[in-house]
């Protein structure tokens, strides 16, 4: 067979030419029928086009095959034997693990995965030293039983190995009802002893088996270690994911359970990875053909495997396993297909030796992965270890965050209420990084306030079906922060600019105060933010005041074709705002509040402008609208970027951009 890629031969051709002695030509025909005849694939040769041969190196890796129905690939290889060896020099295969339906293969690869990391990588060892409240004692295989241990920290030795789970929960269940009604009591109660019988959920099972085989005795449950039912002690413990997470010898990641009642290690497409043998008599030794899963999305996608990406990456549409993911020094990823490994210094890896290829299949995946080992490298070096020299600036920390912001608000949550203290942990631990250490409120950085307000709705994020998608904001939650906005937010201003304006103050309501945007009654005690603790700092925090002084002044918007808005005219020229891209139906104002669609009504489109940053002939914008209700307090509705633009020669735009602020007035004033 010719090596050369622009050479693609009829199935036909390959096969003829290994009938007559080419040891490659009869590999490559055996395993394109191979696959074909074990997946049922197509009913005449005729169906298949072409075949094209892409080699690496010395290895012959992957046969291109075009047929009726699109495109797929073929991996041919042998596993590294004494015996292999004849057959590579003989017919260029590489060396490859292959993959099979055996009960606990995978179960091995994430054991033997584990036990590399622990011996080679120094990085990866988790925060030592903390144990939850509660851990499952899961014993040993065999065990009939099980228990919670329900003082952990006085019955478990510090530095005691634990696993810890990140799983969906999925639609109500009854099974799940139960759970999450749990008292104290209940879970005590289970410190005699779960039988293996007991109603629990599938995806807990696979857990205790699987941390079983990795050789650690505990492991850690939010449902079986968190009294669901007892909302002082969530309140508390969920604010623990940082400690709880970091500090697990490894976690567990069943992304292939998409509700809690199925199982994970059932891995319902690993059919369409085990390699097939052939060509044992021929070599005296086994040679496999298998799937790869890359095949071409634009003409007609891989062939393989029955589920969407969707059902897949449930578990990663979810609020609250981001941080899960984040934290976690090492994790186990259990597919539909296989078991991915990942830790902070190695690359992502995968069972059958391969790297995952950047298509529609594993783009989230491998975006999520990118996320996660930047977030080791950069946020989470390990405790009492000196900062390191080349350790990330704090504009590269807050860079990072609100980078991990766009992908945290495509999530979905079960309690809105949530939306803080799901990413709790992260902002905790990254907090602890920033040096000097930076105060946190509500989702902004204060000593990056300003630029922090810079976020805007990404509503071209969104399809015209896609408003299901769309999350609902926290009770009482200030409109100045990102935790108001409703969906996917982007922050739209690098760090360069000079802000225009200060934090003066933030002061939260007193306790039993209620506070709506549109319909507020008047408060007149409050006090300071007190963010010396953590319930305060990192959980859901309703509503805070922020007292910024700076540029402001009245504004009228006007709207031309529906899409720009301008305030008047500077020397004839206008200077156009681009506002946020959840636009009312009029089209007069894009709003990153849904809340804001009757201020046209309420306002007669009379707004406030605070001059954010100003970088060149570019100023940013906050747009405010006076507290329905409560005097002396402003709302935001918006964030628009101010650019003038002209093509007169005299006219300057760096004047014409001081022109413009010198109309603002400097005044202190009050968000809520």
């Amino acid at each position: 067979m010719v090596e050369n890629r622009n050479y693609r031969p009829s199935y036909t051709h390959v096969h003829k030419s290994g009938q007559q002695g080419c040891n490659r030509c009869w590999i490559i025909a055996r395993a394109v029928q191979a696959i074909f005849e074990e997946h049922k694939l197509l009913e005449s040769d005729k169906q298949i086009r072409s075949l094209s041969l892409e080699r690496f190196g010395d290895d012959v890796d992957e046969i291109s095959c075009d047929w009726k129905r699109g495109s797929f690939k073929v991996q041919i290889f042998v596993e590294d034997s004494a015996a292999a060896t004849v057959a590579r020099h003989r017919a260029w295969l590489g060396v490859r693990r292959n993959i099979t339906l055996e009960r606990d293969a995978c179960l091995r690869f994430a054991s033997d995965a584990l036990r590399t990391c622990v011996r080679e990588h120094w990085r990866c060892k988790p925060s030592l030293g903390y144990i939850p409240k509660r851990l499952v004692d899961v014993g040993i295989e065999g065990t009939e039983t099980v228990k919670v241990v329900d003082d952990a920290r006085s019955s478990v030795c510090k530095g005691t190995p634990y696993a810890a789970l990140s799983y969906c929960w999925g639609p109500q269940s009854e099974t799940k009802g139960a759970i999450l009604t749990m008292t104290a009591h209940n879970l005590k109660e289970m410190s005699e002893g779960i039988p293996v019988d007991r109603k629990l959920p599938a995806v807990f099972w696979d857990a205790i088996k699987t941390t079983r085989s990795l050789g650690i005795r505990y492991l850690w449950i939010d449902a079986l270690c968190i009294a669901q039912g007892d909302k002082e002690e969530w309140q508390t413990e969920s604010l623990a994911m940082r400690q709880i997470y970091a500090g697990a010898y490894v976690a567990i990641s069943a992304d292939a359970a998409s509700t809690c009642d199925r199982s994970f290690l059932a891995m319902p497409d690993r059919l369409w990875r085990r390699g097939i043998e052939i060509g044992s008599r021929r070599f005296g030794t086994k040679i496999y053909a298998r799937l790869l899963d890359d095949g071409d999305p634009n003409r007609g996608g891989p062939i393989t495997g029955t589920s969407s990406e969707e059902e897949e990456y449930k578990l990663h549409s979810r609020g609250w396993t981001l941080q899960e993911l984040l934290l976690s020094p090492r994790l186990v990823y259990f597919r539909r297909d296989q078991v991915y490994f990942s830790c902070a210094e190695g690359k992502l890896s995968r069972e059958d030796g391969e790297s995952p290829a950047w298509v529609s299949r594993h783009v989230s995946l491998l975006r999520l992965d990118g996320l996660r080992r930047t977030w080791l490298q950069e946020a989470s070096w390990p405790q009492n270890t000196t900062r390191p020299p080349c350790a990330a600036s704090n504009d590269q920390l807050l860079a990072l965050w609100k980078g991990l912001l766009v992908q945290y608000t495509t999530r979905k949550l079960s309690q809105p209420d949530d939306t803080l203290p799901a990413i709790s942990g992260l902002a905790s631990q990254l907090k602890q990084k920033f040096h000097p250490h930076y105060g946190y409120c509500a989702g902004l950085w204060r000593e990056d306030f300003v630029r922090g307000l810079c976020w805007s709705h990404d509503y071209d994020y969104y399809d015209d079906d896609d408003a299901v998608r769309t999350r609902i904001a926290p009770k009482n939650s200030p409109s100045w922060s990102w935790v108001s906005c409703p969906g996917r937010v982007a922050h739209s201003w690098d760090t360069r600019g000079q802000p225009l304006i200060e934090l003066i103050s933030l002061n939260r309501l007193t306790e039993g105060d209620d506070l709506s945007h549109n319909n507020a009654p008047i408060h007149e005690t409050m006090q300071v933010l007190d963010i010396s603790s953590q319930d305060q700092e990192f959980g859901h925090i309703g509503c805070v005041e922020a007292t910024i002084e700076g540029p402001v002044r009245e504004a009228e918007l006007r709207g031309v074709n529906g899409s720009k808005q301008y305030i008047e005219s500077l020397a004839n020229y206008p200077l156009w705002l681009q506002m946020d891209h959840w636009a009312d139906p009029g089209g007069w104002l894009g709003s990153a509040r849904k809340e804001a669609r009757g201020v046209w009504n309420r306002h007669g489109g009379k707004v406030f402008l605070v001059a954010l940053i100003r970088d060149w002939r570019e100023i940013m914008h906050l747009v405010l609208v006076r507290s329905a209700t409560t005097p002396d307090r402003y709302v935001r509705i918006g964030i628009c970027e101010g650019r003038v633009e002209t093509r007169r020669p005299d006219l300057d735009r760096n004047a014409l951009a001081d022109k413009w602020l010198a109309s603002f007035e400097q005044r202190r004033i009050v968000l809520i």
